[in-house]
């Protein structure tokens, strides 16, 4: 990437994944969260080396792009925010795989649509995952309820 090129001229950069498991949701959400947000003003497409093509602000796209099985990304960008938006691509892709919490926390509640979604989503998983923590013996709902109400059997003989 030259970053001494004008606005409006076609950036690119090729990006290897860090992410073994690609461009997966998480990934998807926050990247067209921070595309979205941060560089409004470009026209960005993600191009895998096999030939597809996704518009990495709309997630759905970037999630079937399929770029885990090369491991290599290329971004193309143009408009006044291009080299924006090849450093946020950047910042994301090349990043260390993205965890469920990471992802609640740059992306605000009030987001709505696919992106919005995507977040709810990992909400539910992190809840679903405390709750089932909770529950399991040396919880603080096992302590607190007691087993038999958990559903887990007795291994003491009834009298």
């Amino acid at each position: 990437m030259n970053p001494n090129k004008a606005p409006g001229q076609r950036l690119t950069a090729t990006l290897s994944l860090r992410d073994p498991r690609g461009l997966h949701c998480r990934v998807s959400a926050l990247l067209a969260y921070r595309l979205r947000v941060e560089a409004p003003d470009a026209e960005v497409t993600l191009h895998t080396l096999e030939g597809r093509q996704a518009d990495p602000k709309m997630p759905l796209q970037t999630m079937n792009l399929g770029a885990r099985h090369s491991g290599v990304v290329k971004v193309e960008a143009k408009g006044d925010d291009a080299a924006k938006a090849i450093g946020v691509v950047r910042s994301v892709v090349e990043r260390e795989p993205l965890s469920c919490e990471e992802v609640i926390g740059a992306i605000p509640a009030e987001v709505g649509g696919e992106i919005g979604e995507i977040r709810a989503s990992q909400h539910r998983q992190i809840e679903k995952v405390e709750v089932e923590q909770w529950k399991a013996p040396g919880g603080w709902l096992y302590e607190l309820i007691g087993p038999e109400q958990l559903g887990y059997v007795s291994d003491e003989p009834v009298d």
